[in-house]
């Protein structure tokens, strides 16, 4: 069914490379796929509650991401209007990610990495939001886990602390993004996992935001439903200035 045309271990992760026989070069982080060529769903579930609600010349992050698909799906739609973006940041603690998903996963992230509106940093996410100024991005799209990195944190508190900072981070009629898990998990601790995901943030964004919308996608290389968030600062949409 694949075969592995990379493995390395970087500092951060054990990073392997596969080439599916179905769906194309895979990216697995210490042996969990996170994403495949055939994907594009998952970058569309994310980008999408953008269109139509950012102003002129926005500016937009992504928390995670190094694999490059969200970054293109959202360039894509710069270049064909239907956004109008000063500057997409991408910010990803691990460089050897990235060179890796340059190299070999280009069909999913056509090489954008040196579009004129891309940034990339390298660092810790949190704590590059962190040292931004208040009220900073129109938009934030989190591609990051939704599982408390320590495990002296509970899953309850680190979707808050995360989900406030993001918050802050928002401009007033700013817009969150991010996934919150797949439906159907066979394994009766992933499907009670994924479930308290859904409920905390759900709970937590409806007190943070002002209007929260879900999205069902099937992601094919899962073989199985996501659930995605978006969620507003504002009731109404922000329309793009001529």
């Amino acid at each position: 069914m694949f075969e592995v045309i990379k493995s390395i271990r970087s500092q951060y992760h054990s990073v392997e490379i596969r080439k599916h026989s179905l769906f194309g070069h895979q990216l697995l982080l210490d042996g969990d796929l996170q994403i495949s060529e055939c994907d594009d769903a998952y970058h569309c579930a994310l980008v999408s509650p953008l269109i139509g609600r950012l102003p002129y010349q926005a500016n937009v992050v992504i928390l995670g991401g190094g694999d490059g698909g969200v970054l293109n799906y959202l360039l894509h739609c710069h270049n064909e209007g239907y956004l109008d973006l000063a500057q997409a940041t991408l910010i990803d603690i691990d460089a050897q990610v990235l060179e890796l998903c340059k190299t070999h996963l280009s069909k999913l992230n056509h090489l954008i990495f040196d579009h004129p509106q891309a940034k990339i940093e390298i660092g810790d996410a949190f704590a590059f939001l962190d040292k931004q100024p208040k009220q900073s991005f129109d938009a934030i799209i989190y591609d990051l886990t939704m599982q408390p990195i320590s495990q002296e944190e509970s899953q309850h508190t680190f979707l808050e602390k995360t989900l406030v900072s993001i918050q802050e981070h928002l401009a007033p009629n700013g817009i969150l993004a991010l996934q919150c898990c797949g439906l159907s998990e066979s394994d009766p601790h992933l499907a009670q996992l994924a479930n308290s995901t859904l409920h905390y943030t759900q709970a937590i964004c409806h007190k943070l935001f002002k209007k929260i919308s879900l999205q069902q996608v099937r992601i094919p290389s899962f073989e199985m439903d996501w659930i995605f968030l978006s969620a507003n600062l504002q009731n109404h949409n922000i329309p793009i200035s001529n």
